[in-house]
């Protein structure tokens, strides 16, 4: 209401009588709402902590307590951690191993090769900084970044180049033979070359597909990882749904694990796990994961089977390691905090 103001009509209207609140009526005055507010906000605080009551023993500051997740019981640790090899890299992102017994690692634009006995023997020179690594049997080296696939042969000469589209982002390879199969985290897909063919794309395996039933791959994040056993059985990490797919060499879908989303030791925790997988002979599979850094193995159907590196030996929410495992069952990680070749033999 604005008193004192002329509010008459210029254009000769009678002015609107103004009408004068009786007493009872009068608006609130500005302290006498403040409070009421404040009665009202002290009024809600006691009604909430009446009906809280008691603590609730499952809330997830208990459930979730990630000093007791760093705990892991000595009998399920299946692997001892032998000496490690240092790779040199500030920034070390990937790891692969031959069948030459040598170990392929790639960090600061370049790869470095190590015999067993953790000695350099060779290094190959990168236009950019590798996101993934696969050795094929004739000890060929194909590199991941985030927009191509380039092939070296083990003299390190570049003789083939794959380029992806804006919105890849290559995250992992695995080779069979002339098959080369391409994990893209961008397109939520994995792209499949033949070597004998090159210059084109074969097809394309994950894409949800309701006549096949395949429901496509999820991803939150840029994690997703391939591995094959080279019997025509390609593994695909499907990580927001925490669990792998199996498929065949033409693209089948085989068999998919059991959604396992657990921060438990035998789950997987956090918006996408596993990060980094690898294949142990014979049949099983090594995870590795993120958030809470720790390496696994599982069976081929996706029972836990024991931990191969348990969250103790990993500083708190570092990166995630990527993984390989030789013909002996011998796994090596690059860890991304201290730069190492981390070596874990079986008990």
């Amino acid at each position: 209401m604005n008193q004192g103001k002329d509010t008459s009509d210029k254009s000769g209207e009678p002015e609107i009588p103004q009408v004068q609140p009786s007493p009872e009526n009068a608006p609130v005055s500005g302290f006498s709402l403040v409070l009421t507010l404040l009665a009202l906000f002290l009024l809600g605080i006691v009604f909430y902590f009446l009906m809280r009551g008691e603590p609730n023993e499952t809330s997830i500051d208990k459930t979730y307590n990630l000093d007791d997740l760093q705990k892991t019981a000595p009998n399920t640790i299946l692997f001892n951690e032998l000496k490690p090899i240092p790779s040199g890299f500030k920034e070390p992102t990937c790891i692969a191993t031959g069948s030459d017994n040598r170990i392929y690692a790639g960090g600061d634009r370049q790869i470095r090769i190590f015999d067993s006995d953790g000695k350099k023997t060779g290094e190959i020179e990168l236009q950019n900084q590798p996101t993934c690594i696969a050795v094929s049997g004739n000890n060929d080296i194909f590199v991941g970044f985030p927009l191509q696939v380039s092939v070296f042969n083990p003299a390190g000469k570049e003789t083939v180049s794959w380029k992806f589209e804006t919105g890849s982002a290559i995250t992992g390879i695995a080779v069979s033979g002339k098959n080369v199969f391409i994990a893209d985290a961008g397109k939520k897909m994995v792209h499949v070359k033949d070597l004998d063919s090159p210059e084109k794309e074969e097809f394309r395996i994950g894409v949800a597909n309701k006549e096949t039933g395949d429901d496509g791959i999820v991803i939150y994040s840029a994690y997703m990882d391939v591995a094959t056993d080279g019997n025509d059985l390609l593994m695909v990490v499907d990580p927001g749904r925490h669990r792998l797919k199996l498929y065949s060499y033409s693209g089948g879908l085989v068999s998919t694990w059991k959604s396992n989303p657990d921060i438990d030791m035998k789950g997987f925790s956090g918006c996408c796990n596993p990060s980094h997988i690898a294949i142990c002979p014979p049949g099983k599979v090594v995870t590795s994961e993120k958030s809470i850094p720790r390496i696994k193995l599982y069976s081929a159907t996706g029972d836990f089977v024991g931990v191969v590196a348990p969250p103790e030996s990993f500083k708190p929410g570092q990166m995630p390691c990527d993984i390989s495992v030789d013909k002996k069952g011998i796994v090596y990680a690059i860890d991304p905090a201290t730069g190492n070749i981390r070596i874990f033999k079986e008990k």
